[in-house]
């Protein structure tokens, strides 16, 4: 595991982990976090295993070092996807689900979102709209111009975001219809100025302009398939030990 910075294209080693001994037989899933407070980068490490306690520790940038981390046992959740799916204001965000992992693969039900407080180094569970009842409605979590969005679909194939006014409601932000020229397998993301990017079962890019009601492709040449989609911040911060890659 390595910290990187695009805009000083350095890097640094981060993979002296306290929680070892991880076989394939484990998931491990990593989000990263900024402490306003303590002016600190930090990231989170979550591992975990079918019918085993779910790990997780820490790392901070400040001190250079991993420690592990207690995990609410009031907070349950057995399953956590593979990949930190938002990172909204410092705060990382998962999507989690009870009873998700099972012997043939990823089968949510109840899902809902865990994010981790990184000021008070907890994690909360976060409820998502009511009106996502299955993973076949959901589909996906993201930011949305600095606030959490959650991405739905209807019986009529319309698309809804939702976006999180404080920790307990939701707003509905606005409703698209993407035709039939555009299977959709996923969503990926959002960009700054808040542009849909999803990706077609052709695995083509492209984005959805909500205000304007337009969309357009994404001339991106890739091999193999896109695994997400997140905004950063430039910044010209170094951390301790850093290296130039390029």
């Amino acid at each position: 595991m390595s910290l990187w910075n695009p805009a000083t294209k350095q890097s640094k080693d981060i993979s002296h982990h306290t929680i070892t001994g991880i076989d394939g037989s484990w998931g491990v899933s990593a989000g990263m976090g900024f402490n306003p407070v303590s002016d600190d980068y930090v990231v989170i490490r979550i591992v975990f295993r079918t019918n085993h306690r779910i790990r997780a520790e820490i790392y901070s940038s400040n001190s250079d070092s991993w420690r592990e981390i207690e995990i609410n046992v009031a907070l349950r959740f057995d399953g956590i996807h593979f990949k930190c799916n938002a990172i909204v204001k410092g705060k990382p965000y998962w999507v989690a689900s009870e009873n998700a992992w099972e012997s043939h693969g990823w089968n949510p039900r109840g899902i809902y979102l865990v994010s981790f407080d990184v000021e008070n180094e907890v994690f909360q569970q976060v409820y998502l709209p009511n009106v996502i009842e299955n993973e076949e409605t959901f589909l996906g979590v993201m930011e949305f111009k600095e606030s959490l969005g959650v991405v739905m679909n209807t019986s009529s194939d319309d698309w809804i975001m939702w976006t999180m006014d404080d920790e307990t409601s939701w707003s509905k932000k606005f409703m698209f219809a993407l035709g039939v020229n555009r299977a959709v397998v996923r969503v990926l993301g959002c960009s700054k100025r808040g542009d849909v990017i999803a990706e077609k079962t052709t695995r083509e890019m492209f984005l959805y302009d909500a205000e304007n009601n337009e969309s357009r492709d994404v001339l991106v040449r890739f091999q193999g398939r896109v695994f997400g989609v997140f905004n950063y911040t430039e910044s010209l911060v170094s951390v301790k030990g850093s290296k130039q890659v390029g």
